[in-house]
């Protein structure tokens, strides 16, 4: 008789915070931090607040991050593993981007990510334990024309991850980013289009792949899961690129 196959759970009693939670990565983040024990929360504006784990939050926003992590606070608890997968996407070439549009991109994807982080760690410092997991792109390395907003936006957002890193070193919170290369996401559908013209793009474009595909976002998603777990807690101010090979550095 085969012995029974042990259930792991690394996140028991673990209040994993996931912006962008919604839809694509973020969701996908959501549902394998849950399968392994995690107590998980979605920040986003399409969260539905009839949900006891979701909360409408505009992550652009001090006012509205403030009130929805108060309200996880209340609702969960210390907030022990954030992923800031939430973002916006442009695709404008520069004399056609306005400034208005320019800050909208930066105000969600990098000073978005943080004001959560601001949030979140003086509570892991404090507590010694911390997981701070953002979500980049493999075009904050690798720049196409008509992404100098996105671009921006994530490569600033290795920078700001890579300073809380730093910071969060002496007090056992890590943090790290995921950069993922071309992935089906409904972000990605809006700006390149469907089925063929995502494969195109995997084969054809400025941002293909060796491999020829296009990521699912579980994939990428189980990148993000494990800086998150407790067996890497050494592991802090890297970047791995779930690309497909379309990034070496």
């Amino acid at each position: 008789m085969n012995a029974p196959v042990a259930v792991t759970a690394p996140f028991a009693g673990r209040v994993a915070v996931v912006t962008g939670g919604s839809s694509g990565i973020g969701a996908q983040t959501v549902r394998l931090l849950g399968e392994r024990g995690a107590t998980t929360v979605v920040l986003d504006l399409q969260a539905d607040p009839a949900q006891p784990d979701e909360f409408v939050c505009d992550v652009g926003s001090p006012t509205s991050v403030a009130v929805a992590l108060e309200a996880v606070r209340e609702r969960f608890g210390q907030v022990d593993v954030l992923v800031h997968a939430a973002a916006v996407a442009l695709h404008k070439c520069i004399p056609d981007t306005s400034v208005e549009e320019w800050s909208d991109v930066l105000r969600v994807n990098l000073t978005g990510a943080f004001t959560v982080i601001r949030a979140v760690l003086p509570g892991m410092q404090e507590r010694g334990w911390g997981r701070i997991v953002t979500v980049s792109s493999g075009t904050a390395v690798r720049v196409g024309g008509g992404n100098s907003a996105y671009a921006a936006s994530k490569a600033g957002l290795i920078a700001l991850t890579k300073v809380t890193a730093l910071e969060g070193a002496p007090h056992g919170v890590t943090a790290n980013v995921v950069a993922p290369g071309l992935t089906d996401t409904p972000m990605t559908r809006a700006v390149i289009g469907g089925d063929e013209e995502l494969l195109a793009a995997a084969r054809t474009s400025g941002i293909a792949n060796p491999m020829g595909v296009v990521l699912r976002p579980a994939e990428v998603a189980e990148g993000i899961v494990f800086f998150c777990l407790p067996e890497a807690g050494r592991v802090t101010g890297q970047v791995l690129h779930v690309s497909a090979g379309s990034v070496m550095p």
